[in-house]
């Protein structure tokens, strides 16, 4: 490698770094179901924001969901508990402290549609398209 291209490459790491230093913080405001957000959530603590990617139900009622990370170790900046939803997963608004390329996967997470099925009280099942819901869970480091 040339020595002008190695200088180059190491005015471009160290401006990277000092960029990342940098991140502008940004509040993003998700809507949750009350399952999905962790018991005596509060402002100030550290989360992990999930995208439910399946719910299963066991004949006992048992419920499990699977997941896949959105952001992780993020802060809480509000938490606001909805008295009467319009639907079950606005139940929950919680505020977070963020990056902005973090608030943009967030963003981009919010605009998406799944297509759920569901089973009717009349027995058959009913299929549309919902945005994909969104789970908090403790980060690792709190949950020590």
């Amino acid at each position: 490698m040339s020595k002008q291209c190695a200088v180059a490459l190491a005015v471009l790491t160290v401006c990277g770094i000092a960029a990342r230093g940098q991140d502008e913080i940004t509040k993003v405001e998700v809507s949750c179901a009350a399952e999905h957000v962790p018991d005596g959530l509060k402002a100030g603590a550290r989360v992990d924001l999930m995208q439910v990617v399946g719910k299963s139900v066991t004949p006992t009622g048992k419920v499990s969901y699977s997941t896949s990370v959105l952001v992780q170790d993020i802060e809480v900046a509000a938490v606001t508990t909805m008295e009467k939803p319009k639907v079950p997963e606005q139940a929950v608004k919680v505020e977070l402290r963020v990056t902005k390329a973090q608030a943009a996967v967030i963003e981009s997470a919010k605009a998406r549609l799944v297509t759920v099925t569901e089973a009717t009280s009349d027995g058959r099942s009913k299929t549309e398209r919902k945005p994909v819901p969104l789970r908090l869970e403790p980060t690792k480091a709190e949950k020590k």
